[in-house]
């Protein structure tokens, strides 16, 4: 009972901060593409798309900041969960 509290307590920490941290990474990656494009030649935008350039920026920076978001996000609770189970089953084995 207790792990279920300790466990809603953690991913329900770990998704607010996640989503925040997600939102600022975001912003600030827009911004620095943003800085980027406007210090492109005139000679980029008439051999480019200015379409395919807007896609790949929306859709690779949300590829990006899903990553960003979720990765580290599974990593750390599959992490703990891992560590929780392996101090769970050591204890298991030293009452008997």
């Amino acid at each position: 009972m207790i792990n279920y509290f300790i466990r809603s307590l953690f991913r329900y920490f770990v998704q607010y901060q996640g989503h925040v941290m997600g939102v600022k990474m975001q912003a600030q990656m827009r911004r620095d593409m943003f800085e980027h494009i406007e210090k492109l030649p005139y000679s980029f935008f008439d051999k480019n798309d200015t379409g395919k350039i807007m896609s790949r920026m929306t859709n690779d920076l949300i590829d990006i900041s899903e990553f960003a978001h979720h990765g580290p996000e599974n990593l750390i609770i599959s992490g703990v969960s891992v560590l929780v189970a392996f101090i769970y089953l050591g204890t298991i084995n030293c009452l008997q």
